[in-house]
């Protein structure tokens, strides 16, 4: 994977932030989401990944939902899947590797 540029980073990150508030996801997660090691704000491979899988969520929960309410709210509802607890704990329970569990998860669901 080629390096990003700086603009190219800034963009993401916007994108990704904006994405994170349409969720509902608050500054202080948004960042504890995508800097698990506490480097932030630099966006080194593991940010950028987090970013990733963070717009993947997005773009499934959108196909997967029509409605804009649904699909952005489904972070926030407890699912049997995830033990009656919602995607937004259990990928907060552990940032670095849950957040992608749920990206390929809802990607997996639109196949």
């Amino acid at each position: 994977m080629r390096e990003l540029t700086l603009a190219e980073e800034k963009r993401l990150l916007r994108v990704s932030r904006n994405i994170a508030k349409e969720l509902g996801i608050d500054d202080l997660i948004f960042e504890r989401l995508v800097w698990t090691d506490g480097s932030g704000p630099a966006l080194n491979k593991a940010a950028i990944q987090q970013l990733k899988s963070l717009i993947k969520i997005y773009e499934s929960l959108h196909t997967l939902f029509s409605d804009r309410t649904q699909a952005n709210g489904w972070l926030h509802k407890p699912n049997g899947r995830f033990d009656n607890k919602t995607a937004l704990d259990v990928i907060y329970s552990d940032p670095g590797t849950q957040l992608k569990v749920v990206a390929d998860y809802l990607v997996y669901q639109c196949t």
